[in-house]
């Protein structure tokens, strides 16, 4: 069984553990070395006089900080860890010594030796059996707060570590889940990398080697086509249907989205997909078929001189599906797509948008389909509204009560005299 001296500190050592003691200097333990020179013979005095280590076969790990039971402030335990794993040749560790590196400064000196009684044999690695060697050097360091301890944490969790983690988990959590270092390592590098992700449901990206993955955020864009409707209009059964022509700019990039509804018919392989027509080539969208229902989408850069496209939906189902929610926008830029989200196009919102609550039908007008005795009952339905019958309606209602005017606003400006009795009605147009 090995056994060693009391650990003796050099002068350089001393002088550095003397200043620190002051409060003037900090320092690091910085590494350890083994060397095969005997020095048992050698006094104390000699020792001290040191200032390399001499026949050094190899150096060791700093692997743990101890508290020392003789003077806290003064004393720290220093835990060394050597093995065989690189040795071509056995050899006794005769002599073991740490150094220091002073703040400040790039060198490292002999701080502290520890000579053998009875010196542990280290085994070559020639037969590949892993041999492990461990010792803890209480070393002086004048005082332990000016003093940082340079611990190799590569292979193993240090004790201090350790026993943070037990005295955090008692009473808290069963031992036997906890994991390993070398399995916590493994967790924590693939912890918070990023695996896939996807905008609005779209379809996932996987990131690039760099981690980064290329996103195009939707941003809100006008819808291009006029008179398009949320409300579901046919699709014919077993033909392509040219539905809207799109005027366009060349070398321009768009999106058109339509929703497609088969839902309501018993599942099968037909359906319908949108087509472009896009300067003579077709791009499709997938295909929606019978027994359900999405919104697709198609994406192109139009020809040069490309002046409009067509969109066509083209059925090969004996069903009559719907489709509504018609949308083409242009791309911001070839990294920005547009938000396909529909929303009517602004020259379809531009005239009058609701009476008594409702909203005109997708040419812009409410049409009154019925008689009505009273006003209150013609403010009660106002679904599709022509406004020259309107007028008309409004007219008979009131005939025998008072006179009604309608026109412009222009009209009713050049007016040379306004009636009390007379109802005027101002007709945007």
């Amino acid at each position: 069984m090995s056994e060693y001296n009391k650990t003796i500190l050099t002068n350089e050592g001393l002088s550095l553990a003397a200043r620190a003691n002051k409060g003037v200097t900090k320092f690091t333990i910085s590494k350890a070395a083994a060397s095969s020179k005997k020095m048992t013979d050698k006094s104390n005095e000699d020792l001290q006089k040191l200032t390399e280590l001499s026949d050094i076969v190899q150096y060791g790990k700093i692997i743990d900080v101890a508290d020392s039971t003789q003077n806290k402030g003064v004393v720290i335990g220093v835990g060394l860890y050597f093995d065989n794993q690189d040795l071509t040749t056995s050899y006794d560790l005769n002599t073991i010594g740490v150094y220091a590196k002073e703040e400040g400064s790039d060198k490292d000196i002999l701080y502290a030796i520890t000579t053998a009684a009875e010196p542990e044999t280290m085994p070559d690695y020639q037969n590949e059996v892993l041999f492990k060697f461990n010792l803890t050097m209480f070393i002086v360091v004048g005082r332990t707060d000016k003093v940082t301890v340079s611990v190799d944490d590569s292979d193993s969790a240090t004790k201090a570590e350790l026993d943070k983690v037990k005295n955090e988990l008692d009473d808290k959590a069963n031992l036997t889940d906890v994991y390993p270092k070398n399995k916590v390592d493994e967790l924590v590098a693939g912890a918070g990398k990023l695996k896939q992700i996807s905008v609005n449901g779209g379809t996932p990206i996987s990131p690039d080697s760099t981690g980064t993955a290329p996103l195009q955020i939707p941003v809100f864009a006008p819808n291009l086509l006029k008179g398009t409707s949320n409300k579901g209009q046919d699709i014919p059964p077993n033909v392509a249907t040219d539905i809207v022509h799109l005027t366009t700019l060349g070398n321009t990039k768009y999106t058109v989205a339509v929703d497609i509804d088969y839902s309501s018919f018993p599942s099968d392989a037909a359906g319908a997909e949108l087509q472009v027509n896009n300067g003579g080539t077709v791009i499709k969208s997938k295909q929606i078929t019978a027994g359900s229902k999405g919104r697709v989408s198609v994406t192109f850069t139009t020809p040069p001189d490309c002046s409009w496209v067509a969109f066509v939906l083209s059925s090969n189902s004996s069903y009559v599906g719907k489709y509504s929610c018609l949308k083409a926008s242009q791309w911001q830029d070839n990294a920005t797509p547009p938000d396909m989200i529909w929303l009517p196009s602004p020259d379809d919102t531009s005239g009058v948008k609701t009476i008594d609550g409702y909203g005109p039908d997708s040419n812009g007008n409410i049409s009154l389909k019925d008689t009505y005795a009273t006003i209150s009952s013609v403010n009660k339905k106002t679904n599709q509204v022509d406004f020259e019958e309107v007028k008309n309606k409004l007219s008979a209602i009131w005939d025998g009560y008072t006179k009604s005017w309608s026109g412009t606003l222009a009209q009713y400006q050049a007016l040379s005299s306004i009636d009390g009795k007379t109802t005027y009605y101002i007709i945007d147009g």
